[in-house]
């Protein structure tokens, strides 16, 4: 993953918070979070609370605001056929699964598949990593 501009919220060395623009690299991000690729993304009201340090919103700095967002979750080390899907683009992720539905005719294709809510998704991402998951999980963001 390539470094990447996000809304960096943090606290001096003098207790005061502000919030910024900045460049950051995927290393600088906590160990065992999901990585969302964004393509959109707002501050909210609360991520302005934040940034100006009023209300205590977060005790934990620094912080990368913009919760609310629209975009693709990455799974890094999941292979999908030989290839980390992490570093493809969607078009070619598509044609790879829909190589898989004509070329293997699953008999049940929506067997392989389930739908999980957002909220599930780390226990999703354990089920992957512990190698547990089979076929195609879809994430339902909202109702």
């Amino acid at each position: 993953m390539k470094p990447f501009k996000a809304y960096l919220i943090e606290q001096g060395r003098d207790a005061k918070v502000g919030g910024r623009m900045t460049t950051l690299a995927p290393e600088q991000l906590d160990a065992g979070e999901v990585t969302i690729r964004v393509h959109y993304s707002s501050i909210n009201y609360k991520d302005a609370l934040a940034a100006t340090g009023t209300g205590k919103i977060i005790r934990r700095f620094p912080c990368v605001g913009g919760v609310d967002l629209a975009g693709v979750v990455v799974l890094r080390g999941v292979s999908l056929l030989g290839i980390d899907s992490g570093y493809i683009g969607f078009p070619t992720r598509q044609r790879v699964w829909d190589r898989l539905a004509s070329d293997l005719k699953p008999r049940h294709p929506a067997a392989l598949t389930r739908a999980i809510d957002f909220a599930e998704l780390p226990h999703a991402f354990d089920a992957f990593i512990q190698g547990r998951a089979k076929g195609r999980t879809v994430v339902r963001i909202g109702t």
